[in-house]
């Protein structure tokens, strides 16, 4: 190591800028200065090189890519080399789009059926509080026709709001008319008694005990010499309830656990009514974009089997007209001459009574200047 490392030497320091001239900035050393003259030259001589492209630019050099190339704002953006495909190609695709877009149809509207068919039964029991929750269940249910609309009246067969006065909390009921055959014609139909209000009542309270769950048995339905207490209690059949001292059951609790057992059934069937209404609102919405995406492809392939329309037919047949009186022209010194325009078959008549001549209508050649 060398020995004048080991010797104490004075800091280095650079001189900083002066206290009057704080406002200019840092001090600008010799390195700083280098730096701004490289970039100084730097530009100066591209500039220069420029200009001289400039004078030794060739006006009539050409290359594909100035046709090809194009600039949108600074940005450079080159050809691909892809050609335009012809208009028949085009129809053709259109037409297999407009084809695979039918398909999309057809399947959407089968998957809508097959929801609406799931939901249909259980749109009476639907609460309206929990369709008021999201407006997609009301539009979904609207869209499909299973509730009616308040700004379009009742529907024939649709499902309506309606308060339940017994509970107190808003219901979809159902609406419209029912068809009911009876034979013997006139007879039969006048001998018809409709089932009134406690006859329906009663059937449809022994339809729903048929229907309900079988609850679970106390402990007097059962013989407690044949059954052991810890097999009841893995079953769920014996509750600490009816070990009381009296043997008696209580009936307050049991009411309880029948309107938990309820309720939480309702959510059960709540969350899953909402799964199948947005999977039809986003089906629904699925089938409109296909809608309007066929009808407009159905528009620009009329409208590129007609090219144009009828104007368009209209002026081609001028030209072909036009394109015959040429060629059955003859040429004159005077001009062009064509065959007579006379639409009418009779023969015109002059001031004296005698017969006009068919004139013959003759295009005169514009005064050229031969050189």
């Amino acid at each position: 190591m060398a020995l004048r490392n080991f010797i104490h030497r004075r800091n280095h320091k650079e001189r900083s800028q002066l206290t009057h001239r704080k406002k200019l900035g840092l001090l600008e050393k010799h390195k700083d200065y280098v730096l701004r003259a490289k970039d100084h030259h730097s530009k100066r001589d591209r500039i220069k090189r420029l200009r001289e492209k400039a004078l030794d630019r060739n006006k009539d050099e050409f290359y594909f890519g100035m046709i090809k190339g194009r600039v949108e704002k600074g940005v450079h953006y080159s050809s691909r080399g892809n050609e335009p495909l012809s208009s028949s190609i085009v129809s053709l695709l259109k037409t297999q789009d407009a084809g695979y877009v039918r398909r999309q149809v057809t399947s959407e509207r089968k998957r809508i059926e097959s929801l609406v068919a799931q939901l249909a039964p259980n749109v009476p029991e639907m609460r309206v509080e929990w369709l008021e929750e999201k407006s997609s269940r009301m539009e979904a249910l609207r869209a499909s026709g299973l509730l009616a609309d308040d700004k379009k009246g009742k529907g024939k067969g649709k499902g309506r709001l309606e308060l339940s006065e017994d509970k107190g909390d808003g219901k979809v009921g159902s609406q419209g008319k029912r068809t009911i055959w009876c034979d013997g014609g006139a007879d039969g139909v006048r001998s018809y008694a409709p089932a009134s209000a406690s006859t329906s009542a009663t059937a449809s309270s022994s339809r729903s005990a048929l229907q309900a769950p079988t609850m679970p048995r106390s402990i007097e339905d059962y013989d407690l010499e044949d059954l052991d207490d810890e097999l009841l209690l893995n079953e769920g059949q014996l509750t600490d309830l009816d070990d009381d001292e009296d043997g008696e059951l209580a009936p307050v609790h049991l009411a309880q656990d029948d309107e938990e057992q309820t309720a939480r059934r309702r959510r059960r069937a709540e969350r899953h009514w909402s799964y199948l209404l947005s999977l039809l609102r986003a089906r629904q919405k699925r089938l409109e974009a296909l809608t309007t995406a066929s009808e407009r492809l159905g528009l620009v392939r009329a409208l590129m089997a007609n090219k144009g329309g009828s104007s368009v037919r209209k002026i081609d047949a001028k030209k072909q007209q036009v394109t015959d009186m040429v060629a059955k022209g003859k040429y004159t010194k005077n001009g062009l001459a064509l065959p007579g325009t006379e639409d009418s078959d009779e023969d015109e008549e002059d001031e004296r009574g005698g017969k006009k001549k068919k004139e013959k209508v003759v295009y005169k050649f514009g005064k050229e200047r031969k050189r």
